[in-house]
């Protein structure tokens, strides 16, 4: 099962938490983290049951990216500080990224960890643009 760090979220981060149903099941629902839900996960520790959400591409599409496909690579991008900010799927989960289109082309140019979650998407974005990126509804 993923888990959750308090130290790994900030507030305006979606994750799934699990809440108890009236028929004394639980069911996991999303929710976008506030100062409360910190406070939740700190207090509560390996007792708070949540847990992150997978980049997917359709969170990519709702966040604005565009798709781009070459003849053996598939690639997400977006503008982003006046150029653009490439993400593409790594053969062993998550999404690796760049500002480079050889990012998107399969050459593994930066030694960052590929992203799978998307409040890891959110986080890298606010520290490279100052912004919270936003999502459309579809």
């Amino acid at each position: 099962m993923n888990t959750l760090n308090a130290t790994d979220l900030r507030i305006g981060n979606y994750i799934e938490v699990s809440f108890l149903q009236d028929n004394g099941k639980f069911k996991y629902e999303m929710i976008q983290v506030i100062a409360n839900t910190i406070k939740d996960a700190e207090r509560y520790g390996n007792e708070w049951d949540a847990r992150p959400i997978p980049l997917s591409e359709g969170w990519l599409l709702k966040a604005g990216f565009e798709k781009g496909k070459g003849l053996y690579s598939q690639w997400y991008f977006i503008q982003l500080l006046g150029t653009e900010f490439y993400l593409r799927p790594n053969f062993l989960g998550g999404y690796l990224w760049g500002f480079d289109l050889e990012i998107a082309s399969g050459y593994e140019l930066n030694d960052a960890q590929p992203i799978q979650y998307l409040h890891q998407l959110q986080n890298l974005w606010k520290e490279l643009s100052g912004n919270e990126l936003m999502f459309k509804e579809k």
